[in-house]
C-alpha cells in the first residue's frame, strides 16, 4: 500500500457505499491486504440488506478454510474433486441460492488454471445475470486480468487508486515486498478494528 492507513481506509468506505444493490454486477479489485474481504464481510450492514430482512450469499476462500463446525460439509472442497471443480460447484449452489439477496463471487480463480478460468468465466456470463434477477446483484472480487476483461460486468471499483479496468490492467506489475504486505496490512486491520470499537 503506497499511501497512509487513513486513506486507504477512506477508499474502503468509500467503496462500501458505493457498491450499487440494484440487481446488476460489480467489480472489484485491490492488491492483497487492500480492504476487498473487509468489504465483502461488511456488506451484510448495508442498509439495502438490512432494510429487506436479505443477507449476502457468498463464495470466498474464507468460507472454504474457516471451521463451520457440523456445516463443513456443506462449505468445505471434496476430497475427491480438484479445487476448480469445487469452485465451479460452489459458484453453481450459491447463484442458484440467492433468493433476493445479494451474492459475492470472491476470486473465482482460485485454483483454476488459465483455461479453467476461461470457462467458468463463460459460465458466469450464460448465466448469472439471469440468476440474479430479482436479487440485489452480484459483486465479483478478483486479482485476474482475464475475468476483468472478459467477465460482463456493470461498474468498477479499486482499492489501489485505478479508475478503470485498462489502467488497472494496464498497470506495472512489480514484485510484493512481502514484509511490507505483512505490516501495512496488521496496520490496516488494526486500524479498521480501532474504529469499530469506537
Amino acid at each position: 500500500m503506497n499511501v497512509s492507513v487513513e486513506k486507504q481506509f477512506d477508499r474502503i468506505v468509500s467503496v462500501y457505499s458505493k457498491i450499487p444493490m440494484d440487481g446488476s454486477i460489480s467489480m472489484l479489485t485491490g492488491s492483497n491486504g487492500s480492504g476487498k474481504s473487509l468489504i465483502r464481510q461488511q456488506l451484510n450492514f448495508r442498509e439495502e440488506v438490512e432494510k429487506l430482512g436479505k443477507r449476502v450469499v457468498h463464495i470466498s476462500m474464507s468460507l472454504r478454510t474457516q471451521d463451520h463446525g457440523v456445516c463443513n460439509i456443506f462449505t468445505r472442497d471434496t476430497d475427491w474433486d480438484p479445487t476448480s471443480v469445487n469452485t465451479i460447484n460452489f459458484l453453481n449452489c450459491a447463484s442458484n441460492a440467492i433468493n433476493g439477496s445479494y451474492l459475492v463471487l470472491d476470486e473465482i480463480e482460485v485454483g483454476c488454471s488459465e483455461e479453467t478460468i476461461m470457462g467458468v468465466v463463460s459460465w458466469v456470463n450464460e448465466h448469472l445475470r439471469e440468476r440474479i434477477k430479482g436479487t440485489l446483484g452480484c459483486l465479483v472480487i478478483t486479482h485476474s486480468p482475464y475475468v476483468v476483461r472478459s467477465l460482463k460486468f456493470d461498474h468498477w471499483f479499486n482499492l489501489d487508486g485505478y479508475k478503470t479496468p485498462k489502467a488497472w490492467m494496464d498497470r506495472k506489475i512489480v514484485p510484493m515486498d512481502l514484509e511490507k504486505l505483512r505490516k501495512d496490512s496488521n496496520e490496516l486491520f488494526r486500524f479498521v478494528t480501532n474504529k469499530k470499537k469506537k
